[in-house]
């Protein structure tokens, strides 16, 4: 408080740009003070972590210990700012990044010259995390030694060890017993090599995402209704007047959505039902649900049946009978029961239906809860859900489904994404894995490679979940480390990201490893330069 003049910036930009309204003037006259709420400590109070206010303070007087001190105003003068975007969760929220001497100072919201529904605001991973660490940084090629030890070696050695590895284990086990995992944070280009490392060529084995449960799922259910419909974008947030979340957290996996909702329900009186984790969008939710993972599926088919009773949906939709006649036979009551809502709570789910009946522009926002569960219907609801009140323009569902990785879309676009479960195989030995920043958290793959004969991978970090697993690891930079492109949430639109700093001396970037390692297995790309790459990624991407 001693470094605020009490200039109110923040106060504003809380309010206007975030629309979290948090912070405002606490006390009068000499004790005047900017406080969170009704004076709370910041990690009490509602505040969503975006780091506006910090962004256009201009004293310092708000400040985060991710960013130097150097990153406060007056410390300018010999920066470098580059223009380009955050591709952390699929949104492509415009950035303007400060750097100097090879080191990222701060990243912040473009706030001026954007018309888009961020209004410039960027959030807590977009702006903070970035300047935390996935692990031990990977400068030179690791192999691990018979006594679990990682010792350096040169590339040579390393591509050498890998390619004679992988060699042996098909003379051994036959054609089919290498496959190939990626993350989906990854850029298009490198997903792109990545793919056809795997899938062509002496190794010429299956290949999927760490999230490719999700892609299987979704897959599924739009098949199951026909396949010719498209998502919403996430900017049509702005205009719906009832949005159903289900099974979805976007504080954690795409925080502006969360912002948006949070200023749809203040400045629109939006409202908001949340069948889920009951601290999504507390305490601001009209309908909250705080019911089990497992239980939101049936919610969903409850909703549903509710919905048919009462409703007429559009005609000419022949491919979502299927689904329709089963949640008629749905007994909505005996769902309500089995979940664990009764006395007001059914009251309330009553209300929620019935505010959904009388929405003119209802959007249903489905998360990986529901994405990524076993069982697989509560999507295929939530499509036929969405159709009941008619389609936006475009043939799109009113429906936004958020991705588990930053460039889950483009990944499952450029087809990495396997269309059957392959990990639990006992035809696979061996495997090469493409890492970014992220560990890896599946329990069910980490189980499984522990039991594989030879593991390979392409990483930023030694990550933690890798060093029992994995037997060589070959460093590959960081995504603000190197150029690339990554597609949005929907699927529909595609950016340029534009390489922040160098990376570590003696690590190559994802291009030249990737091509060293086809070398070494003797497999020619259908690409010679990294810009025939991009080129061939976008053309795949927009194709489907």
């Amino acid at each position: 408080h001693n470094r605020c003049i009490l200039c109110g910036r923040c106060v504003r930009a809380c309010q206007g740009i975030s629309g979290a309204r948090v912070l405002n003037f606490n006390n009068r006259g000499p004790k005047n003070l900017i406080g969170f709420d009704l004076g709370d400590k910041r990690e009490d109070s509602t505040c969503y972590d975006c780091g506006v206010c910090l962004q256009v303070c201009p004293t310092g007087a708000i400040y985060n210990r991710y960013r130097t001190h150097y990153a406060v105003k007056g410390h300018d003068k010999a920066w470098d700012s580059i223009e380009s975007f955050c591709p952390r969760c699929g949104l492509l929220c415009p950035t303007i990044s400060c750097t100097h001497d090879n080191n990222i100072l701060k990243i912040e919201g473009k706030l001026t010259g954007n018309s888009g529904p961020g209004k410039g605001q960027l959030c807590y991973r977009g702006r903070f995390e970035v300047f935390k660490t996935g692990g031990q940084r990977l400068l030179q090629p690791m192999v691990r030694n018979k006594e679990g030890k990682w010792t350096e070696e040169s590339w040579e050695n390393a591509l050498d060890l890998i390619a004679q590895k992988f060699r042996d284990i098909n003379d051994k086990h036959g054609s089919g017993s290498l496959f190939g995992m990626a993350s989906s944070e990854c850029s298009n280009e490198s997903l792109l090599f990545f793919r056809d490392l795997v899938g062509k060529g002496p190794m010429a084995g299956p290949v999927d995402t760490f999230d490719g449960r999700h892609f299987r799922n979704m897959s599924g259910a739009f098949k199951e209704v026909g396949g010719a419909f498209r998502e919403a974008a996430w900017n049509q947030i702005q205009e719906a007047d009832f949005v159903l979340m289900a099974g979805a957290n976007p504080r954690e996996s795409q925080p502006l959505i969360a912002s948006l909702l949070r200023q749809a329900m203040f400045e629109k009186g939006t409202g908001i039902a949340v069948i889920g984790d009951g601290n999504t969008m507390s305490p601001f939710t009209s309908y909250p649900f705080p019911v089990e993972d497992k239980d939101v599926p049936l919610l969903i088919r409850a909703l549903l049946c509710e919905v048919l009773a009462s409703s007429k949906h559009p005609g000419g939709i022949s491919s979502l009978e299927k689904v329709l006649q089963e949640a008629k036979t749905s007994n909505v009551e005996e769902i309500l029961t089995r979940v664990g809502l009764d006395g007001d709570n059914k009251i309330a789910f009553h209300q929620m239906v019935k505010a959904f009946r009388e929405a003119k522009n209802p959007l249903i926002i489905v998360g990986g809860v529901v994405t990524g569960s076993a069982d697989a219907f509560g999507l295929s609801d939530a499509l036929a859900l969405a159709s009941l009140k008619g389609f936006l323009p475009e043939n799109r569902l009113r429906l936004i489904l958020l991705k588990p990785q930053g460039n889950s879309a483009g990944a499952w676009k450029l087809g990495l994404a396997s269309d059957n479960d392959f990990i639990g195989s006992e035809k696979l030995k061996g495997g090469l894995l493409l890492l970014g920043g992220d560990d890896i958290t599946d329990t069910a793959i980490l189980h499984r490679l522990k039991g594989m004969d030879f593991i390979a991978a392409f990483s930023p970090y030694l990550h933690e979940s890798l060093s029992g697993k994995a037997h060589v690891l070959l460093p590959i930079p960081l995504w603000m480390e190197e150029s690339g492109t990554y597609t949005s949430l929907d699927g529909c639109q595609t950016a340029f990201q534009k390489k922040l700093i160098d990376g570590p001396a003696g690590v190559k970037n994802s291009w030249e490893a990737m091509c060293a390692f086809a070398e070494k297995i003797g497999l020619k790309p259908d690409f010679k330069t990294w810009d025939d790459l991009s080129l061939m990624a976008g053309k795949q991407i927009h194709k489907v």
